[in-house]
């Protein structure tokens, strides 16, 4: 995955928002815990699936 797709983040909670045009805007909140590696998928109707990888 190239650097420009990643964020490196501290353990927390996060909530992510997404709006795409002609669309509401959804959000997710997700827990990122020390050591885990998260993914992000966005669907074009706007939705959004935050899912731990490891």
């Amino acid at each position: 995955m190239p650097d420009s797709q990643k964020i490196d983040l501290p353990p927390g909670r996060y909530k992510v928002t997404l709006k795409v045009d002609g669309g509401a805007a959804e959000s997710r909140e997700f827990e990122v815990a020390a050591n885990e590696t998260w993914g992000l998928l966005a669907g074009t109707d706007g939705a959004l699936l935050p899912m731990r990888l490891y």
